[in-house]
C-alpha cells in the first residue's frame, strides 16, 4: 500500500511464522522498498527477539502461549522514521500492536496491525476496534478481520460478513437553534450521531464506488451530482437533452399528431357523450327519434 500523503510503503503480511522466514521477508522489503511491514501469525514466543537491519521491530504475543506457537502480530518500522511505541489497551479478543508516527509538517498518526480470530464474538471485536481508533490520533488499521461473504468469492457467509446492526444505530443529540427559547422541544434540531468505524467505512465503499466507476466509464456526461466534479445543475439541461433525443428517434410520431387526429378525438368524444345521455334518458328509443327529428327531450 502506497500512502502519498506521507510518502511511505507499507505492507501487510501472514507470516504464518517468521522466525523460518526472516531471509525471504529481508528480499521483499529489498525488492519492494519498504517503510513499514506489518506482520500476523508471528508464532514468536515470549523473550524472542526478532530483528531486521534497520527496522525496529515491535510486537505483542498471543497469551496464554498455547503448547505450539500460534497467533501474534509485530510491526516493523523503518528506524529512521520518527515514531514511538504506544501499549495495547485492554482488549477483549483482539489482538495487536500500535506505533505513532510523527512526520514532519503533519499530525500524528497511528499504524495498528490486528488479528481476529474466527470465533471472536462480532460485538467482541467491534468494541475492540473502538478502543484502538479512541487512542487520540488518526488511525489506520490493517489486519487479518476473518469475514466471510459470499459476495466477495468466499465459499461460505460468517456473522463478521455483514454490516453489524450496532454500526446502523445513531446517537441523537438536540443542538438548540439561535435565538430559540430552550424550554421548547421545536427550538431544538436532532443531530444523528452514527458509530466512528461506520462513518470509516462508508467512506471507503464510496471511495472504491467512485473509482470503480470512473476507471470503467460507467456514468454517462448527462449525469449531474452525485459523483466526483459532477455538479448540481438546474433540471433545464438534462430535459433538453431528453427531448432532443426523442424528437431524433421518433419524429413520425410528432407528425402524426396532424387535424385528422384531433377530429378522431372530437367524434370519439361526441359519441360517449351520447351514450351517457341515453342512460339518463328513461326510453333509448325515444331518445334516438326526437334527436333525428329536433324534438325538444325532456327528462324524468
Amino acid at each position: 500500500m502506497n500512502l502519498g500523503r506521507f510518502g511511505l510503503r507499507i505492507a501487510s503480511w501472514n507470516a504464518n511464522g517468521v522466525s523460518y522466514r526472516k531471509i525471504e521477508l529481508q528480499d521483499f522489503i529489498n525488492k519492494h522498498s519498504l517503510d513499514i511491514i506489518l506482520i500476523q501469525k508471528t508464532h514468536l514466543r515470549p523473550g524472542v527477539n526478532f530483528k531486521i537491519s534497520n527496522f525496529t521491530t515491535f510486537g505483542n504475543d498471543r497469551t496464554p502461549m498455547p503448547t505450539h506457537p500460534s497467533g501474534g502480530t509485530a510491526i516493523l518500522i523503518k528506524s529512521s522514521l520518527k515514531h514511538h511505541h504506544i501499549p495495547t489497551p485492554s482488549l477483549g479478543a483482539v489482538e495487536a500492536t500500535e506505533v505513532v508516527l510523527t512526520l514532519p509538517d503533519d499530525d500524528p498518526l497511528i499504524i495498528a496491525f490486528v488479528y481476529i480470530s474466527p470465533s471472536t464474538n462480532p460485538n467482541t471485536a467491534i468494541n475492540d476496534l473502538e478502543e484502538i481508533f479512541c487512542l487520540g490520533h488518526s488511525s489506520i488499521l490493517c489486519g487479518e478481520y476473518n469475514t466471510h461473504h459470499t459476495s466477495w468469492g468466499c465459499v461460505s457467509n460468517k456473522q463478521r460478513g455483514y454490516y453489524p446492526q450496532s454500526w446502523k444505530t445513531a446517537t441523537v443529540v438536540p443542538i438548540l437553534k439561535p435565538g430559540k427559547d430552550p424550554t421548547l422541544a421545536d427550538s431544538y434540531r436532532p443531530i444523528s450521531l452514527l458509530p466512528i468505524l461506520s462513518k470509516i467505512t462508508e467512506k471507503v465503499i464510496l471511495n472504491r464506488l467512485n473509482n470503480h466507476l470512473t476507471q470503467n466509464d460507467i456514468l454517462i456526461p448527462q449525469q449531474q451530482g452525485c459523483g466526483r466534479r459532477r455538479f448540481s445543475q438546474s433540471t433545464s439541461k438534462p430535459l433538453h437533452f431528453q427531448a432532443t433525443r426523442i424528437r431524433e428517434h421518433a419524429p413520425t410520431f410528432f407528425h402524426s399528431l396532424s387535424l385528422e387526429f384531433f377530429q378522431c378525438l372530437f367524434e370519439l368524444f361526441l359519441l360517449l357523450l351520447c351514450l351517457a345521455l341515453i342512460l339518463l334518458y328513461s326510453d333509448p328509443i325515444q331518445f334516438l327519434a326526437a334527436a333525428l327529428h329536433s324534438v325538444p327531450i325532456t327528462f324524468q
